[in-house]
């Protein structure tokens, strides 16, 4: 308790301070009465007894300065009292205060944003009850890793109860559309089944929770909506429930609503709009039934377990352990013979595999936005010098009257650390807003950027650390100087020259190297997007238009569907101009990936085989202008009863078939579908429509006839000889004539869909643009300090050339030296780092991945860009060193040389 009592005094010590200092002078007052009543009663004079008292007390200050260091709070003391010095200094410098809070503001309130998007992703678990006890399980895929899990697989996890209380099943979180009562709009669906609730120990807001017998194969399908797009969405409307609304044009009953605090399956804060029975999967048209069979050929189900009490994770994976040997034996053929993981929910945010990628991206994205705060502190590094360069008379005094220069150190630390606060909370404002703006956004996921106290946290220790590591080199440059000098009438360091590497100079070069590094990275993505432009995908661009729609909207029964897709392509082939067109289901050159096996191979030997698909009707080929190298196209002749045909691309027949002529060679989806495919025919290679994957441009790819897999259509594709943006317009009008209530899904031509793929090398291009360009303008703000405070330290120098003669070009130019100086430094190893990278990016290698060659882009050394950097950063140091160059120029001899 005793420890306890001592520290309670000193927190009053420091939070009563000033009754504190009152007592200590009454006390120190009374000592001194005391001892002068003494020597007046011994027969002195009351001024000698009073003078007397105070000589043998001992100086007054000292005494209470001894008083104050037996307290212990000493440190705190001086912190305090140095904190109120440096606000009033801060506050008196205002100009220079109000410079580095928005600079540091800047540098910490762009890695604030950025952190805040990773926190909401990675680090952001949601609220679910006793989390320590909830699982997720995956199957394994053939070379160990964490994948999805089938249907069949969960019910035979679910079977152990002896593990798991409760269980659940979701399938990945979809896009789908909806209508209630107006146009149809995109949303987010999660189907999961009827123990969801339970396993997740979730409450309804509204309603209730479907049940077993609704997640039934043709039970009516119902829906809980997610609380947000209940608010959002449906304007927090109690009537909702019992609504009917359509999801994919299929009716569906409103149940209930989800809870407040519970966003979606995946743990990072996504929300889900829908929550649906997993069989209404199959209602929607969204998978075929075989998706629920045990070997699927991508199991797309996730599955969620709460551990029976006393049971730890170490024990469900034991259990696991067994039942995948178990199902490796009984179902040879279907099982991937890989095992089963448990991992802890708390260990898992979107999935094991994705977690990993997630992290070194977000890893990487601190670390670009680290360097404009590296460039925002080593520009406060900058200021801080030459502001403690023009205070050395100042701290020339305070050492010459007796202080320390640990004193100074952490007066001037302590000034520094405050600015870097005041630029924390500057940086959390900007974060604050830019989460703001971006929750605005119609992001294709919603997700809670807020900031929380992680995020603030997170600015705060950038905010210490940045007071601390970079006020601390100024601090102790600034204090190390020689009395002699500086104390003389003008108070200035006199040197016989002039060092060029100085610790200013070097945080300038710093500064600039990283400001063009990034502009050369804002190059790259432009090349990239360039790049992307200019290919050659393969098939039309120019003159192709697409529509997509969903008759489910307006026909209910599905034989009636086709009809109307038909009457819809039949007005498209008529409107003046079209030379072709053709029905397809998603948007055209858009694909998914599939595992296949092919026929005739050595066991084994494709196990791992992969392609890409596309779903084409008639004339596919025709209208986008596919060539085919071997064999014929889709036609006709490939409908529903007949031999299932299929057109495969070159690279597909190569890797797979061993020659590019593999007319009659057949493969089949596996496992699941059973029937094998005929190749009748090899079309070139082509692009997918997205032109900003860098990965996996050009699958192996295979063509299906959409009629004999009895797939319904969802877009009609055409090319005129005339303009594709005319196009667009009458297909739209011929759908109205078709069916006025078919809703308008994608209305766009081929060169706006292949745009629409570039938007992620745009961002990255303004991105990296906006960070270079920020960059830069710190670079330049240091640069203008560092010569402003040349010309005025050299301003004797300068009035005497002027007055010897010099003209205003020479002054001019003995000032562009040293910005030419620093900033070609700084150009050139910003340039030669990029150089670096580049090469480093030309000599990845390439390796082969199941579905295509995979090879990062490799870009090319662009002169242009590179001397473009250059100029618009030279144009940076001209404009920095322009006024200090202008007021050089024109000063007057007799004023700088007045005091010399």
């Amino acid at each position: 308790m005793r420890g306890w009592h001592i520290v309670i005094a000193k927190l009053r010590s420091v939070v009563f301070r000033g009754r504190r200092e009152a007592d200590l002078g009454e006390e120190v007052q009374f000592h001194l009465d005391r001892e002068t009543e003494r020597l007046v009663a011994a027969g002195i004079d009351p001024h000698h007894a009073r003078l007397q008292a105070r000589r043998s007390f001992g100086g007054v200050e000292v005494v209470k300065e001894e008083s104050r260091d037996s307290r212990g709070t000493a440190l705190v003391e001086h912190l305090v009292r140095d904190t109120r010095q440096a606000a009033r200094r801060l506050r008196r410098d205002w100009r220079f205060t109000l410079a580095a809070i928005a600079i540091l503001g800047l540098g910490i309130g762009v890695n604030a944003a950025i952190f805040s998007v990773i926190n909401a992703v990675l680090f952001r678990p949601q609220a679910v009850v006793s989390p320590d006890t909830l699982v997720d399980i995956y199957q394994n895929a053939p070379g160990g890793a964490p994948t999805g899990s089938s249907y069949a697989a969960y019910l035979d996890m679910a079977s152990y109860t002896e593990i798991f209380a409760s269980s659940a099943v979701t399938f990945i979180p979809h896009p789908v559309t909806y209508a209630d009562g107006g146009p149809p709009r995109q949303a987010i669906a999660e189907n999961t089944s009827a123990g969801y609730r339970t396993t997740l120990g979730l409450r309804p807001a509204l309603g209730r929770w479907f049940t077993e017998a609704e997640d039934a194969t043709n039970a009516p399908p119902v829906v809980v909506l997610g609380y947000r797009a209940w608010a959002t969405r449906f304007a927090s409307d109690p009537a909702v429930i019992g609504r009917i609304i359509r999801i994919d044009g299929v009716p569906v009953t409103v149940v209930g609503v989800g809870p407040a605090n519970h966003a979606g399956s995946m743990n990072f804060g996504a929300h889900a709009d829908f929550w649906m029975p997993l069989r209404t999967l199959v209602t929607l048209n969204a998978v075929p039934p075989r998706v629920f069979e045990r070997g699927i050929s991508e199991p797309a189900f996730m599955v969620k377990a709460r551990l029976r009490p006393g049971v730890t994770v170490a024990q469900a994976q034991a259990a696991m352990t067994t039942l995948g040997s178990r199902l490796a034996r009984e179902f040879p053929k279907e099982d991937l013979k890989a095992g089963i993981s448990v991992f802890a929910w708390r260990d898992v945010r979107i999935h094991p595999q994705l977690d990993v990628i997630l992290a070194g991206f977000a890893t990487a994205l601190l670390a670009i936005v680290g360097l404009v705060l590296a460039i925002a502190c080593s520009n406060l590094a900058t200021l801080l010098l030459v502001r403690g360069a023009a205070r050395v008379k100042e701290v020339s005094v305070r050492l010459a009257v007796g202080a320390t220069r640990a004193q100074l150190v952490r007066h001037l630390l302590t000034e520094s650390v405050l600015l870097a606060l005041a630029g924390g909370a500057a940086g959390c404002v900007l974060a604050w807003w830019t989460m703001r703006w971006l929750s605005t956004l119609d992001l294709p996921v919603v997700v809670d950027f807020s900031l929380d106290l992680r995020v603030l946290g997170f600015a705060l220790a950038l905010s210490l650390v940045t007071g601390i590591l970079f006020g601390l080199a100024p601090a102790l440059h600034s204090t190390r100087i020689e009395l002699w000098q500086t104390l003389r009438d003008d108070g200035e360091v006199r040197a016989s020259g002039r060092r060029w590497f100085s610790l200013k100079n070097s945080l300038v070069v710093f500064q600039v190297a990283v400001s063009v590094f990034l502009l050369a990275a804002t190059g790259l993505a432009l090349q990239m997007v360039a790049a992307g432009r200019a290919q050659r995908v393969g098939y039309a661009v120019d003159g192709v238009a697409m529509l997509q729609t969903d008759a489910r909207y307006v026909v209910n029964t599905p034989a009636d569907q086709p009809r109307l897709f038909e009457q819809l392509l039949t007005r498209v082939r008529a409107i003046p101009g079209v030379q072709a067109a053709v029905l397809t289901r998603g948007l055209p050159m858009d694909v998914n990936g599939l595992r296949i096996a092919i026929d005739g191979a050595a066991d084994g030997s494709t196990q791992n085989a992969e392609a890409a698909s596309l779903w084409a009707g008639p004339g596919f080929f025709e209208t986008l202008q596919i060539p085919i190298l071997y064999g014929r196209a889709l036609d006709e002749r490939d409908r529903e009863g007949g031999a299932r045909a299929a057109v495969v691309n070159e690279g597909m027949a190569r890797r797979y078939f061993g020659t590019a002529n593999a007319i009659g060679r057949r493969f089949r989806v596996e496992p699941g579908e059973g029937q094998w495919m005929t190749i009748v025919g090899v079309a070139r290679d082509t692009w997918t429509n997205d032109l900003g994957d860098i990965v996996d441009p050009v699958p192996y790819l295979f063509y299906r006839p959409i009629e004999q897999w009895n797939v319904m259509p969802t877009t009609v594709v055409a090319r005129t000889a005339l303009g594709e943006a005319p196009l667009v317009r009458a297909m739209q009008v011929e759908m109205r004539r078709v069916n006025e209530r078919l809703p308008v899904l994608t209305a766009k031509t081929m060169r706006q869909l292949l745009e629409d793929s570039l938007q992620v090398g745009q961002g990255m291009a303004a991105f990296f643009t906006g960070l270079g360009v920020l960059g830069l303008t710190l670079a330049g703000i240091g640069l203008y300090a560092v010569i402003a405070f040349a010309v005025a330290r050299r301003s004797r120098e300068i009035g005497i050339r002027i007055a010897l003669g010099a003209g205003s070009q020479q002054v001019v130019w003995s000032v562009a030296r040293e910005v030419t100086a620093l900033v070609g430094v700084g150009t050139a190893v910003g340039l030669a780092l990029w150089l670096v990278a580049v090469l480093a990016m030309r000599v990845a290698p390439v390796r082969t991945s199941g579905v295509a060659n995979i090879q990062l882009y490799q870009p090319e050394v662009d002169p242009l860009a590179m001397a473009t950097i250059a100029a618009f950063t030279a144009l940076v140091g001209l404009a920095a060193a322009y006024v200090p160059a202008r007021r050089a120029a024109r000063m007057d001899p007799l004023v700088a040389l007045r005091h010399y």
